[in-house]
């Protein structure tokens, strides 16, 4: 017994796919171990993850609910959404624990493609270094170290477990199994709607390397033989309900992004423009192929801009590989399979639908990649063949060849530290890239940098003057600065370019109604509330300007309506206990101070207002209390000390009273009340009907 599990645990150990999966694990792990440590990048993560309600909320049935029926980022992705709540609920806002779950599909991934392709060619070491590329090249970082990209690592491990299915399914057809295959489908769908090409690149794999289609054209016998249209048909029809449900994933994309604004519109980028770049893009991506550096976050769109002779050698060379790759069919099968697989699978974010400002995206490539790989994988020991030496020269050129891209992805996935590293990398890398210059500009004004932040929107707006997002940035920054007026023309400048969104004219009517054109800010609030009814900011403060004015009830129904809309939302229950608490509803004032208090423990003026109403009831020792915990949120509180120093004397203790009215006056040096106040206290008479001061 002992004897022969020794032998089959030494007969294990030799097995070259155990070391080629442990080579792929660790090669991996090399390259990707820092990511751990960094951070969320500002660009979707924060409408993916740390700002989104419902990943916020963790795994709940509302927040299942709101995965299936809500399109954050103009995608119906709820699979992958699922998974964010799943990581929130292991690692709360940790990044490190989205950047290792990203990892680990990652290696997933390419274990199963490794797996997947000796299974389908018995060839070991080809699919071993189709893996490997897929592991190590920098342009899969992308994919991988962007936490917003968990859709593309997620989206890849059901496409290969559909391609397993369907391997299954073509070893010994049965309905079962293809109804597994088809969940598999369906599943990758609900991460990411690029798997609509899937069913072609199974068909792809019917010429090649399963040989289906030769198959069916040979046959059995002479009756058996199909005609090549009866035999593509065949295959075809096979793959029907794959078809149908992707047609489905694609309209459902398409309207959704077009409703989100995600789709860019034939104005901004001609049709025309699109094809050219589609072109140009996809013999760019061979490029960075071949050669990846200045790799970027984002590349610009060039527009109009591209030159005629680039567009037209990019068309020919695609037209050339196509022949030569159909000319080929016969002797290098997988020189179709492979090169169509990459035009195929790459068409649906090649920008003939625009989605983004990019000309092309890292990202996009994780898929496609793979019918490249598969090229050289096979191609480059078919060329080696004729020389003696070919076969010697292969193991160390690959070797040589994934230690370089080991060493390159790991720098490259350097620049994914935070979000100014990566935005400044890309600007080192492109040109005229407006969108990045915001986003760094936010990034900066986000650490409180407003000089960085203003030089970045307003280089953006330089480069792209209708970047509206740019120019509402700019107009926040400035708002934050106390430059109004220049804040007021920044946003009404914005609503030419968004003239319905409700942010910038939530914005637009907060500085409007400081400067007390309240008639216009009213008008503002009222617009943002036309396109987002329940945006509860805009209730509690449209709440706060018609109690200004006077009209109490109205004041209450729209602090009431924030809170149905925001049950959280601590303003809104303090300001809601505020005109309670003048309209003489004692009761219901304390408990709208107390929700506050418990959304927000260190309210400062809802502990005071709290203490405020305790007084008015004579309640002395909870007024105290209260008092005690507004110095102790906010010490430089003049009014809270004051108080506090007059409850105190009310209560004989005399001390520190005079210690809380010397720091009400600290703080304001001019405090009648307080030093009238102390004056008494100093001189002796401890007067006990000392008057507090109500005033928040």
């Amino acid at each position: 017994m002992n004897s022969y599990s020794s032998t089959r645990k030494n007969s294990l150990l030799c097995k070259p796919e155990l070391w080629i999966c442990l080579f792929l694990i660790l090669s991996i792990s090399m390259v990707y171990a820092e990511v751990i440590t960094y951070d969320f990048i500002g660009l979707d993560d924060d409408v993916y993850v740390f700002e989104n309600p419902s990943v916020r909320s963790g795994l709940n049935l509302k927040s299942i609910i709101a995965a299936f029926t809500t399109t954050p980022g103009g995608l119906w992705i709820p699979l992958t959404r699922l998974s964010l709540m799943l990581d929130y609920e292991l690692y709360s806002l940790e990044a490190g624990g989205y950047h290792l779950t990203n990892i680990l599909l990652h290696m997933a991934n390419c274990l199963l493609l490794f797996w997947c392709l000796k299974k389908m060619t018995s060839c070991r070491w080809q699919s071993a270094f189709v893996a490997a590329l897929l592991a190590l090249h920098p342009m899969h970082v992308e994919s991988v170290a962007w936490i917003t990209e968990r859709k593309d690592v997620l989206s890849m491990f059901f496409w290969m477990l559909t391609m397993l299915g369907y391997l299954r399914y073509v070893a010994k057809p049965a309905a079962r199994r293809y109804l597994v295959m088809l969940l598999f489908f369906v599943l990758g769908l609900m991460a990411k709607p690029m798997l609509v090409t899937l069913p072609c690149a199974l068909l792809l794999l019917d010429f090649w390397p399963l040989k289906r289609y030769r198959y069916l054209l040979q046959g059995d016998n002479k009756t058996d033989r199909r005609s090549p249209v009866s035999a593509l048909s065949v295959l075809i029809r096979e793959k029907l309900p794959l078809f149908a449900i992707a047609a489905v994933a694609g309209s459902v994309t398409f309207v959704v992004q077009q409703r989100f604004g995600a789709t860019a519109d034939i104005d901004s980028i001609s049709y025309p423009c699109r094809v050219y770049n589609a072109l140009v893009s996809y013999v760019g991506y061979i490029g960075k192929m071949v050669w990846p550096r200045d790799l970027a976050v984002l590349y610009p769109h060039p527009g109009d801009s591209l030159p005629v002779s680039q567009i037209v050698l990019a068309g020919a060379l695609l037209a050339a590989i196509s022949v030569v790759v159909i000319f080929l069919r016969h002797k290098y099968a997988y020189l179709p399979a492979g090169w169509f697989w990459y035009l195929v699978t790459l068409l649906p974010v090649i920008g003939l639908v625009q989605t983004g400002p990019q000309a092309m995206a890292d990202r996009f490539a994780y898929v496609p990649f793979i019918g490249l790989y598969i090229l050289i994988a096979w191609g480059v020991p078919d060329m080696f063949a004729g020389f003696d030496y070919g076969k010697r020269l292969l193991g160390p050129l690959a070797a040589a060849v994934l230690v370089v891209l080991l060493v390159t992805a790991r720098h490259q996935a350097s620049y994914w530290q935070n979000s100014i590293t990566l935005f400044e990398h890309t600007l080192a890398v492109t040109e005229n890239n407006h969108a990045i210059h915001t986003n760094l500009g936010v990034a900066f004004a986000e650490q409180d940098n407003i000089e960085e932040a203003l030089r970045h929107f307003n280089k953006a707006l330089h480069i792209s003057p209708r970047n509206a997002k740019a120019r509402f940035n700019l107009g926040i920054v400035l708002a934050g600065q106390g430059q109004a007026e220049q804040a007021i023309s920044h946003f009404t400048r914005v609503l030419q370019v968004w003239p319905d969104d409700a942010q910038v004219h939530y914005q637009l009517g907060n500085l409007l109604a400081k400067s007390g054109a309240t008639a216009q800010a009213a008008g503002h609030y009222a617009e943002a509330l036309r396109i987002q009814p329940c945006f509860a900011e805009v209730h509690n403060n449209l709440g706060l300007l018609v109690a200004g004015q006077g009209r109490a009830d109205e004041a209450v129904n729209h602090f009431r309506t924030a809170l149905a809309c925001k049950p959280a939302y601590a303003d809104a229950h303090y300001n809601l206990g505020v005109v309670l608490a003048g309209q003489g509803n004692t009761t219901r004032a304390i408990h709208q101070y107390t929700r506050a208090l418990q959304e927000d423990p260190g309210y400062a003026k809802a502990h005071y207002n709290l203490g405020i109403v305790y007084l008015k009831q004579n309640s002395l020792p909870e007024a105290a209390a209260c008092f005690q915990e507004a110095v102790g949120s906010d010490p430089d509180y003049a009014q809270a000390h004051y108080n506090l120093g007059a409850v105190l004397a009310r209560m004989g203790n005399t001390p520190q009273a005079v210690m809380h009215l010397q720091e009400a006056l600290r703080i304001r040096p001019g405090y009648a009340r307080a030093r009238a106040g102390l004056d008494k206290l100093l001189a002796g008479r401890t007067d006990k009907s000392m008057m507090s001061d109500t005033a928040p």
